[in-house]
């Protein structure tokens, strides 16, 4: 089994040959009341059983026979013959081959545009109408870096692009790591990598056509050169975490200029590489704040234009400067902002909005996700505060306000989004006729939460 795919379709390609089929039939009969079942996991929570350990698992069943029927059922097992799926089964002199390209907006849920998700598939030999269907179970492995039957039942692969054929020269790279720039894929050319000429120039390392020479940067080993427009390299890498990363491209020559496209995508725009005044005169270019999704990718380095060698490049996480301002963001008009983060990195903000608080959810780079309002029972709020538990559901609490120039306050509110909706807010303490309740704050652990606050009109604490 061959997988990839793009912001629109999932494309799908199995091989079934004539051993694998289990029924004594003649050949040219061997489809004819057979099927193949993909499972698709666009989570990639890996369920240890196809679709049975996830309710966001997609079943779809291609029934080869008369190449049209191609259903989707659900984790409810509604079953439905979808549109924007095309598919075709192809004899040749030994087997089959059966090829579907799948629009992920037909599918619930949507596939993502990009990332990584898992991918099973059966090949349901069910010939004889009298006796009970054979499963053989493919899944499409990913261990050594490429997709290929592995007939292993449930050992979930990750969806990505690699051509067939491609495959890491010395394994996959995990990044965060060090990519050395001699060290692209196998494959050849067109697959591998391209270059404009043929012989290795440099005579270095590899015998194809990438130009490799031995290196005088520090550390020794060999550096690329040669680099003509229009070349490029592919790495399969491993990346153990969504989130934004630096890549220092360790670089010599007079100039130059390349983009980095990750699954053939450009996620770098086209970067100039500063003249480092020698071709073995080495220097750090750092491209910073490159977003990289967890999962299997194949990362390129295209060249733009020509004038530098290329040693490696460093994955890195970006290092963290205190006492640096970022990029400011209005979220919206309100009072008393408060922020949390949760496990993903996703951002939550809740502020005094009319009547009530106003509560907003942005992933890590501020696209808007949820936009919400909680609402006071006592028709007023103040001194709002969020956290984030480990499940990453948002807590809130909040007082009332009686006066929003003076908020002299009685009563502390709690509540949650546990279950996809926030709770009614409940009364988490009152201070009693004549006190007030001030700067109130939370803390999260285990199951409990904790709500601390300035209590009563001498500054008393309560917790």
């Amino acid at each position: 089994m061959y997988a990839a795919h793009d912001a629109t379709y999932e494309y799908l390609l199995v091989r079934c040959d004539d051993d694998d089929m289990r029924y004594s039939n003649p050949v040219g009969s061997n489809w004819a009341n057979d099927c193949v079942e993909f499972y698709i996991d666009p989570s990639n929570d890996g369920g240890s059983t196809a679709i049975s350990d996830s309710t966001s698992d997609i079943q779809l069943v291609i029934d080869a026979n008369n190449q049209k029927n191609v259903y989707m059922c659900t984790s409810g097992y509604a079953t439905q013959i979808l549109n924007g799926v095309t598919s075709g089964v192809q004899r040749d002199s030994s087997g089959w081959w059966l090829e579907a390209r799948i629009q992920k907006s037909a599918l619930d849920p949507d596939l993502p545009a990009g990332g990584t998700f898992g991918v099973d598939f059966n090949f349901r030999d069910n010939d004889n109408n009298n006796d009970a269907a054979l499963t053989t179970v493919y899944t499409w492995n990913d261990s050594s870096g490429i997709g290929f039957p592995s007939k292993i039942p449930d050992n979930w692969g990750d969806a990505f692009q690699a051509a067939p054929g491609e495959a890491p020269y010395a394994g996959v790279i995990d990044l965060p790591g060090t990519i050395q720039a001699e060290n692209y894929d196998l494959g050849g050319e067109g697959v591998g990598y391209h270059d404009t000429d043929a012989p290795n120039n440099g005579g270095a390392y590899r015998t194809d056509g990438v130009d490799i020479e031995t290196t005088a940067d520090t550390g020794g080993g060999y550096n690329v050169g040669w680099i003509e427009p229009g070349e490029w390299l592919n790495y399969m890498v491993n990346v153990t975490s969504t989130r934004n990363y630096d890549l220092n491209m360790r670089v010599a020559g007079t100039g130059g200029s390349f983009h980095i496209n990750i699954d053939g995508q450009d996620v770098t725009g086209s970067r100039n590489v500063t003249s480092t005044g020698g071709w073995q005169t080495w220097a750090t270019q750092t491209v910073s704040g490159i977003n990289l999704t967890a999962g299997q990718h194949i990362l390129s380095i295209v060249v733009d234009s020509s004038g530098f060698n290329l040693n490696y490049v460093d994955v890195v996480i970006p290092p963290v400067y205190w006492n640096t301002l970022g990029a400011v963001r209005n979220i919206g008009s309100g009072q008393m902002p408060c922020v949390a983060l949760d496990s993903t990195g996703n951002i939550h903000t809740v502020y005094l909005s009319g009547s009530g608080l106003q509560y907003k959810k942005y992933d890590a780079f501020w696209t808007l996700l949820l936009s919400e309002t909680i609402t006071s029972p006592s028709g007023g709020a103040y001194w709002p505060n969020i956290m984030c538990d480990s499940n990453s559901v948002p807590h809130v609490v909040f007082s009332e306000a009686v006066n929003p120039t003076m908020p002299y306050a009685s009563t502390c509110y709690y509540t949650n989004r546990i279950g996809g909706s926030w709770k009614a807010p409940i009364t988490a303490f009152v201070a009693g006729s004549g006190n007030s309740i001030w700067n109130i704050d939370l803390g999260l652990w285990g199951n409990y939460a904790y709500i601390g606050c300035q209590f009563g009109q001498g500054g008393s604490l309560i917790g």
